[in-house]
């Protein structure tokens, strides 16, 4: 392992800036992105591209978000997005396509703008599982990941138990049948015998 990791900042989960964001209302927390970039140079080529199709419809869905664009002469290419919580993230594009540059402020947009670090948790276990996290899916039946939504047997709760209103819905139905089906001889017999008292 790198000695890089040993250096990770650690803390607890309810500390990772912000978990009650959207409670009320959400809040961005991107403030101000920088584009830093060069006219001539061919590892700014994406970049510019980007600039020239794509930024201005990027900060008219972002408002709330800043975009400078900073030009400069022989420099590599960088990005540099600052939060509300007063960090800065920075990110080279030197080399970058359209569609990376794009991605890229795509990933800081949605970020929290907290740093990396290990989450601390109240349980411990010397034999962790194999099998990683639970989630709501690790006993979920396979034939799910095939199936096409909107599917209506998959969107009920589980397990889903018939209401009141559907145990009566299927009584009366039925009541409905049976009264249906007492009530076809009977009538036939009547027409039987309209007939032959029009014949007599």
């Amino acid at each position: 392992m790198s000695s890089r990791y040993l250096f990770v900042p650690s803390g607890w989960i309810r500390s990772n800036a912000p978990l009650n964001n959207a409670v009320g209302r959400f809040v961005p927390q991107l403030a101000r992105l920088t584009i830093k970039f060069c006219k001539e140079r061919a590892g700014s080529e994406g970049v510019r591209h980007f600039i020239e199709r794509d930024v201005v419809a990027f900060a008219a869905a972002n408002p709330q978000t800043v975009v400078y664009l900073k030009p400069r002469r022989n420099r590599t290419p960088v990005l540099v997005a600052e939060y509300l919580n007063g960090n800065r993230h920075w990110q080279s594009l030197e080399k970058y396509s359209r569609e990376d540059v794009g991605a890229w402020l795509d990933v800081v947009r949605t970020a929290s703008g907290k740093e990396f670090q290990t989450q601390n948790k109240m349980e411990y276990t010397e034999t962790p599982t194999v099998q990683g996290m639970w989630n709501s899916f690790t006993n979920a039946n396979p034939s799910t990941a095939a199936a096409t939504f909107p599917e209506e047997r998959l969107s009920r709760p589980f397990p889903h138990e018939k209401t009141a209103s559907e145990r009566l819905r299927e009584l009366f139905e039925k009541q409905g049948k049976s009264e249906e089906e007492d009530e076809s001889p009977k009538s036939r017999e009547e027409q039987l015998q309209l007939e032959r008292e029009k014949q007599h």
